[in-house]
Order: C-alpha cells, then structure tokens, then sequence
C-alpha cells in the first residue's frame, strides 16, 4: 500500500511540475508576444552601437529574410495542418470510424511536424480505433495513407510552396543528400571501422564535395538541362556586357566570358566549403546529434557563404580571387556557350530590369 501511495504522489508531483512549467511557458510567451516591437527596436538599438551601421543593416536584411521565410513555412505549415484535419474528420465521418473528432485532433496537430509528424500521429489514433474495432483500425491505415499521399503530393507543395517559394519535397531531397547522407555515411563506418574525430571529418567533406560535384556531373548531361545551362551561360554574357558599359547587342554580349563570380553555382559551392569548415568543430558522440545540429547551424552556413559571393563580386583582390575560384571551376559543368537566339532571349529578360542609375545595380 506504501508503494502505491508513493507512486501516486510522484505521478501527482510530476503532472504539477509539467502544468507548473506549461504555465510558466504560457505567460512568458504572451509576455514576449506583447512586447515583441519594443524588442526589436531595442535589438536595432543594441546592433547598431556593436557594428558599423552598413554591417548592421546586412544582418537586419538577412534576419528579415529569414523570418519571411520560416515565418511563412510555419503559416503555411499550420493552415496545410488544418486543412488535413478538417478532411480527416469528414472523412472519418463518412466512413464512421469511431473517435471521429479526437482523432482528426491528433492527425493534425501532428501534422505539423515536419516529415516525421504524420507518422506520430497516425500510430496513436490507429490504436485509439484498433481498441474499439479493429477492423475499422485497418480501413483507417488505408485512409490516412491516402490522405497524406494527398497532402504531400498536392495541397502541401501548393501550400507551402507558396509561402516559402520553394518546394517541400526538393528542399528535403537536398538537405537528405548535402546534409545528413555524408553525416550517416561517415558514422556508419565508424562503427566498423576506428576512426578518430579529425579522419571522420575530412572523410565527410570529400564525400560532400564529391556528392555534390557528382550530382552536378548527372545532371548537366541532361539535354534539357544542358540547354538551361546554356542559357545560364547567356545570362552571364549580358551581365558581364551591361557591367563593362557596353550596349547590349549580340555582337558585344558574345565577347564576354561565361564565367561570373556571383553565379548561383558558386553559391553552392561556397556553402559547401563554409559547411566543411564550420561543422568540423561538431561533436561525433552522436551521429543522430550531430546532424541535428548542422540543420540548426545551416541557416548560419548560408549566411556566410552568400556575404562571401557578394564581397567576391565587389572586390577584387588575392583573397577574393582564391575564394571565388572554386565557383568558378565547378561553372564549368553549369555554365555553356549559348548560341545567338539564347543570348537575344538573355538580353530581352534583362533589359527591363536594369536600373536607369547603373550605380544603384552595383553590388
């Protein structure tokens, strides 16, 4: 009876502390939404007396940036969550499936984890039925198969392509591929094989960069990407030509170099290269740990890589030219000769977003 007693009082203790703490969260988070305009003229305040004001104003655009952008992941993540919801419990209704309303709750609150949320909700709500009916559990695997076939195929691309510019699907592909395969390819062998921190993380980078050059190989071998990437080369043309001040005609654009220093190739590169450097200090303890954190620092590596392109593309000096070089190698498998035709289409898409000052569309 004593241990009874005492388990219900710890589980009695526990379900305060977490109300406690729900609380505590709650009214700090209010707290924090009420005054979120005072913080931010405040931290306006705080970065400018730190840094020069050109320093601060880039780091002001660049967290404006990147609150646009989850800011609209989260939204859209929300209404897309709602919306399978909502279609969860009519169809939970239509097929009668017990516990219609609580289990829509599940599904899409759930939801709203990224990738993995689906999964957690379906197994809890599958077992909330399974107790009741356990033929209705397996009609309801199927329907929420489908459902989220349905969410992941076309509502979420729709939804949330539209509110971050990008699909859902191609940014997991190529955070899988650039950021966790290395990380988990690397950790496996590191239980067949003893390999120490430094080992592991060179073996890392050679096999990011050689994913990555790998996958611009494949692709430019595409005749249609082939032919993107020529137009690619056009555009470069005509840029090259309006920034050395000549008049945008075939004859002076074919001139040009193909090659340009802030081309979104040598973006890619440069965030590569900034990763390799920037995710040797993370710990190897876990491989799992390990690429949570180079997710949460990836925000961080883009925005070191693209002030890199753009002080290359200002400037040019011994540091800049050793560090836009490597871009301007791997342009070699994305950027082609255009012909004629490519380069009059490049000088039409141009033309009418030139700025009248050209000093205004220096970098």
């Amino acid at each position: 009876m004593q241990n009874i007693l005492s388990g219900a009082a710890l589980g009695v203790l526990n379900v305060v502390v977490v109300l406690k703490n729900l609380v505590i969260g709650i009214i700090v988070a209010v707290y924090m939404l009420a005054s979120r305009k005072r913080f931010v003229q405040q931290g306006k305040m705080v970065l400018y007396s730190v840094v020069k004001p050109r320093w601060a104003s880039l780091i002001t655009e660049e967290l404006k940036y990147a609150d646009r952008m989850f800011g609209g992941f989260i939204n859209g993540k929300i209404l897309d969550s709602a919306i399978i919801g909502v279609l969860c419990y009519i169809g939970c209704l239509i097929f009668k499936f017990p516990s219609a309303l609580l289990v829509s709750v599940i599904i899409g609150v759930t939801n709203v984890i990224p990738f993995f949320g689906p999964f957690i909700g379906a197994i809890p709500a599958t077992l909330l039925i399974l107790i009741q009916n356990p033929i209705k559990a397996l009609w309801f695997v199927l329907f929420v198969l489908v459902l989220q076939q349905l969410d992941g195929n076309i509502i979420g691309p729709k939804i949330l392509g539209n509110t971050t510019g990008l699909s859902s699907f191609w940014v997991l592909f190529a955070i899988l591929l650039f950021t966790v395969l290395p990380t988990v390819l690397v950790g496996g062998l590191g239980k067949v094989v003893t390999l120490t921190r430094w080992p592991r993380v060179i073996l890392e980078a050679v096999l990011k960069v050689a994913i990555f050059l790998s996958y611009m190989v494949a692709i430019s071998k595409m005749k249609e990407i082939h032919r993107v990437f020529e137009y690619h080369g056009a555009e470069h043309k005509t840029i090259a030509c309006y920034e050395a001040g000549d008049e945008l005609t075939v004859e002076n654009v074919r001139k040009y170099t193909r090659f340009h220093p802030r081309c979104g190739t040598s973006f890619l590169i440069l965030v590569v290269i900034v990763s390799v450097f920037l995710y040797s200090v993370l710990p190897w303890s876990s491989t799992g740990l390990r690429v949570v954190f180079k997710l949460l620092l990836l925000p961080v590596v883009m925005g070191i890589s693209y002030e890199l392109l753009k002080w290359c593309g200002r400037s040019d000096n011994l540091a800049t030219r050793i560090i836009r070089q490597p871009g301007i190698w791997v342009q070699h498998l994305t950027v082609f000769e255009p012909d004629d035709s490519m380069i009059e289409v490049a000088i039409a898409a141009v033309t009418p977003v030139l700025p009248e000052n050209p000093e205004e569309g220096k970098w």
